[in-house]
């Protein structure tokens, strides 16, 4: 909407003292001002069209300011899309890192000069168990619009465009470890066996791999995963007076190294976790038997991280 406002001057005068009256009218320059007109733009961009488990998206939002006056007390407000969690003082203004700042919390931009530009940065982790096929995402920003020039401003929000990233399932890893256990006692028959399988550790290791993709610019890591296997076997023995004697307990290591995305570092240690997909103990003789184990590593959904 634009104002426009004229003076105008009516007056009358004489030539000379008999002359009769004359009546003119004189006119001002005409001003106008425009009210209610969307002073700022706002676009957004997302780094990756697809996405897959622990990936990094990083929002790009730029802010332009298309009148032709410095506008200040801007307020930026970003909602995290479902199925990420926000990297803590990931957010970048202008390139410069503001720390203890959330999009999802919203936060002021103090001044953006008349035909400029503001770009806000932020990175989030895909989580693995995420619930939809497509991440989407849009940003907020709130301006002062005049809707009557005799009342004060009145806030109104400017949506940004909405970008989107396909999410695509990929399976973390699984592993097969077989082990020998060797008894002194003469077994008959497995009756049946109970198997527990815990991490002990998980940790980002550095190797000539890592190395390799950090100067490659890779968003993937080595990750070292150390966990044990205990087996709990009942069984019927050639000595069938010895009831306290059928049921053994033997218990291994194992540790495996994954290929992950970086964003992983991001991730508390114990949200890493490992089931069994299925298991099974073979008696090959009466003084061996055969372990076979197959584990399926998977991360928990947690929405805790690290700070960094």
């Amino acid at each position: 909407m634009r104002v426009v406002n004229e003076c105008r001057v009516d007056f009358k005068y004489r030539l000379t003292e008999d002359s009769p009256l004359v009546t003119r009218t004189n006119f001002s320059n005409v001003v106008s001002t425009e009210i209610v007109k969307d002073m700022l733009h706002v676009e957004k961009f997302v780094d990756k069209k697809c996405t897959y488990a622990f990936d990094i998206l990083t929002y790009s939002i730029v802010i332009t300011n298309t009148s032709n006056f410095t506008i200040t007390n801007v307020f930026f407000k970003d909602k995290i899309p479902k199925g990420t969690v926000f990297i803590e003082n990931s957010v970048k203004v202008d390139d410069i890192k503001k720390r203890c700042l959330r999009p999802d919390s919203g936060f002021y931009i103090n001044k953006i000069k008349y035909r400029s530009s503001v770009i806000i940065r932020f990175k989030v982790i895909v989580l693995p168990q995420c619930f939809t096929q497509t991440i989407t995402n849009f940003s907020t920003i709130q301006q002062n619009h005049i809707l009557n020039i005799e009342e004060e401003p009145v806030k109104l929000n400017i949506d940004s465009n909405i970008v989107s990233s396909e999410f695509q399932r990929k399976v973390f890893k699984q592993i097969n470890i077989c082990e020998n256990i060797r008894l002194k006692k003469d077994i008959v028959k497995i009756l049946k066996y109970e198997v527990n399988v815990k991490v002990l550790k998980s940790k980002i290791v550095d190797s000539p791999i890592n190395r390799i993709n950090q100067k490659n610019k890779s968003n993937m890591c080595n990750l070292v995963v150390i966990g044990s296997i205990d087996y709990k076997i009942h069984f019927l023995s050639e000595n069938k007076q010895n009831n306290n004697a059928n049921m053994i307990r033997y218990q291994f290591g194992f540790s495996s190294y994954l290929m992950t995305p970086i964003g992983i570092a991001y991730i508390k240690n114990e949200n890493i976790k490992v089931n069994v997909n299925y298991a099974s103990a073979n008696l090959i003789n009466k003084n061996l038997i055969v372990t076979s184990t197959n584990l399926y590593m998977y991360f928990e959904n947690n929405l805790n991280t690290n700070k960094k």
